[in-house]
């Protein structure tokens, strides 16, 4: 590299301070993005815990569900929300909004840590997919809206106009300065 060990360190250290700074002119936080998702959690996790064993206390989801519907050759009937739902449409549409998130989400300049990073995500989705195959119809289709929120929300927060409403910085200033970062890095 071109560049002396002592001049890389500073010019990551010129980079945290211009990150700093364009966080400091907005308002924001670095780590205002994670908030949303260290609230939704426990919140997440009551639900999940809770419409376990909800139909002990409201029997209407035995019978309050969706279907039968014939869809072509599928058929899907969760008509019993505390049933594992056996024909998958659940639990596959679970694991397609977990990767709808999964994709929209997590920009970074170091494209190879992103590749990285939304590989084992992509992984998880699996994971997530076997798992939801033995939950009540009621946790997989929550679990199902919560990743359409959590979708959404990724969306609208990568939209400037957005950022710019809520006095966080611009997708454009932080992909500069982490780009800059990254050739610094390599220097």
């Amino acid at each position: 590299s071109g560049m002396s060990k002592e001049a890389q360190q500073q010019a990551t250290l010129d980079t945290a301070a211009e990150m700093k700074a364009i966080y400091k002119k907005h308002g924001a936080s670095a780590f205002g993005p994670i908030v949303p998702v260290l609230c939704q959690m426990p919140i997440f996790m009551s639900f999940f815990f809770a419409l376990r064993k909800l139909h002990e206390y409201i029997p209407e989801l035995q019978t309050g569900g969706f279907g039968p519907y014939d869809i072509g050759p599928i058929h899907f009937d969760i008509t019993d929300m505390t049933q594992v739902d056996t024909s998958y449409i659940l639990p596959i549409a679970l694991t397609a909004s977990f990767l709808a998130v999964i994709e929209v989400g997590g920009e970074m300049a170091d494209k190879e840590m992103q590749a990285k990073s939304k590989n084992v995500m992509r992984f998880m989705a699996l994971v997530m997919f076997g798992a939801s195959t033995t939950f009540p119809a009621c946790v997989t289709w929550y679990w199902t809206c919560n990743n359409a929120y959590s979708f959404c929300q990724s969306s609208a927060i990568q939209s400037d106009s957005i950022r710019q409403l809520i006095g966080l910085p611009q997708m454009s200033e932080i992909k500069a300065a982490s780009e800059r970062a990254m050739k610094a890095k390599k220097t």
